[in-house]
């Protein structure tokens, strides 16, 4: 019983930890990506703004 309950629970243990694994990893990627879109956002509005104070004092 105990064997057979033990070989039954490990390829559920190991599909669970392959889905959190995997879940991290999509997460992780996303914010990644998140955080490269806001820093590209923000520089391009800090350029933007540094282009319109140059064209002002012209």
């Amino acid at each position: 019983m105990g064997l057979q309950a033990a070989r039954h629970v490990a390829p559920r243990r190991a599909a669970d930890i392959a889905t959190w694994s995997a879940l991290l990893t999509y997460t992780c990627s996303v914010m990644t990506a998140v955080r490269r879109a806001f820093v590209r956002t923000r520089l391009q509005s800090v350029g933007s703004l540094c282009w319109r104070a140059s064209q002002l004092r012209d």
